[in-house]
């Protein structure tokens, strides 16, 4: 068996080969159209959800977690440990980390229980390095204090294409959606430390793109040795054009790219494009 087990939640965006090597359990979140609901990575492929949101005319909503859905999570890691190291998705933003530490009341084993203070790609890594450190022979206590250190220091800033799908969302206040539609804004948001900041607004996606760059060299000088996630919604070739820059910018120890999918997708919508990263000592 594994000194321990590692879980998380369907907000995490993990690269694919990543999840068939490492005994990671997440436990899944919904997306539903109407009446219809998937379970992205299940029932649900990137491609998929992007021909919904095209031809559907619901807008589609996203679910935490059930309880059972946690259960059963917990149950697939307990084949592997009796020590469960749970990572979930930034607790203001969404139930699933109390939901988590319920869960775990009735299950046998060892849990801890961490808010990476984080979303998409950026809670990925967290998740990753801790995988990593479980290879060198890391206990629960030493992943533990890695997952709560990276929780302050993983960064991701993201530019958002269009409000729209923040609007409907309700994640932002309806007036403010709306006056920066009518302005035709494109934000460039910043999470750090579970606290999601617009630190920029720009009216053109060439703009956008570009100040982006301009904002993680404020946060990640030129040269710095990194792990880096480059993340998209359908916009592969821009999150391209960002990996290049990212990869002769930086000394990137562990580089990955793709989409972030569907649970992101529903609040941002597509066209977005962002870099998860935190600097190595």
């Amino acid at each position: 068996m594994s000194r321990f087990a590692i879980v998380t939640d369907g907000s995490v965006t993990l690269p694919p080969s990543f999840l068939s090597a490492e005994q990671v359990a997440i436990a899944h979140d919904h997306i539903s159209f109407g009446m219809e609901s998937f379970t992205p990575g299940v029932d649900l492929t990137d491609a998929q959800f992007y021909d919904l949101i095209r031809t559907r005319k619901e807008h589609p909503s996203t679910s935490q977690p059930s309880l059972g859905d946690i259960r059963d999570a917990y149950e697939q890691a307990l084949k592997y440990a009796k020590e469960i190291l749970v990572m979930t998705v930034d607790a203001t933003r969404s139930g699933t980390h109390a939901t988590m530490g319920t869960a775990s009341h009735s299950m046998p084993g060892r849990f801890a229980i961490v808010d990476s203070r984080s979303v998409s790609g950026g809670m990925g890594l967290s998740v990753m390095a801790c995988a990593r450190a479980r290879q060198k022979g890391a206990s629960l206590e030493d992943a533990e204090a890695l997952a709560r250190n990276l929780a302050e220091r993983v960064r991701l800033v993201a530019y958002i294409d269009s409000l729209d799908f923040i609007k409907r969302s309700g994640r932002v206040p309806a007036i403010r959606v709306l006056i920066g539609s009518l302005l035709q804004i494109k934000p460039i948001i910043r999470f750090a430390g579970g606290e999601p900041q617009m630190i920029d607004r720009i009216r053109t996606r060439s703009r956008g793109l570009q100040r982006l760059r301009e904002l993680i060299l404020a946060e990640l000088p030129a040269g710095s040795r990194a792990q880096v996630y480059v993340l998209h919604t359908n916009s592969p070739e821009d999150a391209r054009g960002l990996g290049e820059w990212a990869r002769r910018t930086f000394h990137c120890i562990e580089y990955y790219e793709q989409d972030a999918g569907p649970v992101l997708a529903t609040h941002v919508g597509p066209g977005v494009v962002a870099m998860g990263f935190f600097k190595e000592d």
